[in-house]
C-alpha cells in the first residue's frame, strides 16, 4: 500500500506487477472471484462467487488465511448453498447465546440469506436459510450493529426488475430481518 502513496497523479496510470504485492493467492478455481470479503478481527478473507459454479466449492465461500499476508493459504470452503454473491463475516456478538463467540458468515445467495457457522473453516456448516416473498436475486446486506447482531438489512437486485412480491409495483425496497436465534428469522419486513 505504501507504493500507492508515492504515485504522482501526473504520471498515472501506473501498472503494478505481481512483484509489487505482499502476497499472491493462487488457489481459486479459475483465478477469479466476484467479490472478496474480509474479517479483519479474525484475519481471514472469503472469496465469494468464484468461477466456475461446477467447482468443488460451488462458487460458495472460499476461506483464505491472512495471518501472514505474504503467504495467503486456503483454509477450506463451503458449497452447501451454492453460489454466494456477497457476504459479511463477523465474530458473533448477538442475542443467540448458543452462537456467542462463533465465527459467522451471512451469505447473500441468489434467493436467500444463508447464515453459516464458519468457526471451523475446514468443516463449516449452515445454521439457517431464509428466503422471502418476491426473492429474485438476493444481492447484498449488512448487520446493523456489529456489537449486537440482532438485525440486518438486505436487498434484492432483481425484484423490482421482475416486478415480484412487494416490489410488484417496481417500488424499491430493503428487507429488515430480526434474529434473536440465528436458526430462524423471527420477522422480516420491507422498508
Amino acid at each position: 500500500m505504501r507504493k500507492l502513496l508515492t504515485i504522482n497523479p501526473k504520471e498515472a496510470p501506473v501498472t503494478f506487477s505481481v512483484d509489487d504485492v505482499t502476497g499472491h493467492f493462487k488457489d481459486l478455481p479459475l483465478g477469479r472471484t466476484h467479490n472478496v470479503v474480509v474479517n479483519e478481527e479474525l484475519q481471514y478473507a472469503v472469496s465469494v462467487g468464484a468461477a466456475p459454479r461446477e467447482d468443488a466449492c460451488g462458487s460458495g465461500l472460499i476461506f483464505i488465511d491472512l495471518k501472514d499476508p505474504s503467504k495467503p493459504t486456503r483454509l477450506g470452503c463451503n458449497a452447501q448453498d451454492g453460489y454466494v454473491h456477497d457476504a459479511q463475516c463477523v465474530k458473533y456478538r448477538g442475542p443467540d447465546k448458543r452462537c456467542l463467540g462463533h465465527d459467522i458468515c451471512y451469505g447473500y445467495n441468489d434467493d436467500s440469506l444463508t447464515i453459516y457457522d464458519v468457526t471451523n473453516k475446514a468443516n463449516s456448516s449452515i445454521i439457517s436459510r431464509t428466503s422471502y416473498d418476491g426473492a429474485s436475486y438476493t444481492h447484498q446486506g449488512w448487520v446493523l450493529d456489529p456489537l449486537n447482531q440482532e438485525y440486518l438489512l438486505l436487498d434484492d437486485e432483481y425484484d423490482k426488475r421482475d416486478a415480484v412480491g412487494p416490489a410488484k409495483g417496481r417500488v424499491p425496497r430493503h428487507l429488515y430481518l430480526g434474529y434473536s436465534r440465528l436458526a430462524e428469522a423471527e420477522k422480516y419486513r420491507p422498508l
